[in-house]
């Protein structure tokens, strides 16, 4: 494996995540499992809702009201995903600002 992961056996995307030993990224197991999940009515107004994959994970959005809805621990997922990605952020513009101030 390489210091940024190996490329997403479906979309090429760098991963360190593997599913059955094989490169797979968080995206595309989102997609995998919505295909998977049974579609849902909308608790406010009855429409089947559809799936949509907020930071890696699936979600329920309804086309009529707009309503998002959550299974129990998702909300929780997506904020550490947004956390995990402002970390990143910060670590990886530290780094640029460090490269760019030695040359200085």
């Amino acid at each position: 494996m390489s210091l940024f992961g190996e490329k997403c056996h479906r979309c090429g995307r760098r991963t360190r995540s593997k599913e059955d030993g094989i490169a797979l990224c968080t995206q595309c197991k989102a997609e995998i499992l919505a295909r998977k999940e049974d579609r849902r009515p909308c608790p406010d107004d009855g429409r089947v809702m559809m799936k949509q994959i907020v930071k890696g994970v699936v979600t329920d959005k309804c086309p009529k009201c707009g309503g998002v809805w959550l299974d129990p621990g998702e909300l929780d997922l997506i904020k550490k995903a947004i956390q995990d990605a402002s970390a990143g952020d910060f670590a990886t513009g530290f780094v640029i600002g460090m490269s760019a101030g030695q040359g200085a």
